[in-house]
């Protein structure tokens, strides 16, 4: 599979969004999954509550791995851990943020209108800092970091 710079698979889920050819709110699962494109079967996005309930289940701390920002997520009760690299977002080819904030997307998208200028179907997504981390809208013209998950077999 080829994961040139032409980002095919951000492509692949702005033309979902464009045809709205997913009948819910919902990506995760979908034909249109870009984790399920990608890795293939058994993989998906993480839900906007999936990631909620990581957020509301662990603790955050901020870390630096040579060169690299990161935020480790430790579960209370297990101590597992997860480490999300302050990837920053991308729009067109520019990069921006790089290793002062993160922004992974969810499966889920939403609908967000701002009066008469102008409205949006965008996806929900898990921003972070060094400071905090939550579940809010996230423009559609930005491209996040896709952190996916397993389905248990």
């Amino acid at each position: 599979m080829d994961f040139g710079p032409d980002c095919s698979f951000f492509f692949l889920y702005l033309i979902a969004l464009i045809d709205r050819k997913i009948g819910s709110a919902d990506l995760a699962g979908t034909a249109y999954d870009p984790a399920a494109l990608l890795l293939g079967d058994g993989w998906r996005l993480p839900t906007a509550a999936e990631c909620e309930e990581l957020l509301d289940a662990c603790t955050f701390e901020a870390m630096t791995f040579g060169d690299t920002c990161a935020v480790v997520l430790t579960a209370s009760g297990n101590g597992n851990s997860i480490i999300l690299p302050l990837a920053g977002y991308m729009t067109g080819a520019r990069l921006y943020t790089f290793n002062s904030e993160g922004t992974y997307m969810t499966g889920n998208r939403e609908f967000e209108a701002y009066g008469d200028e102008w409205s949006d179907i965008g996806p929900i997504s898990m921003l972070m800092n060094s400071a905090m981390a939550f579940v809010n809208y996230g423009s559609p013209q930005l491209g996040s970091t896709i952190r996916p998950e397993r389905d248990k077999v």
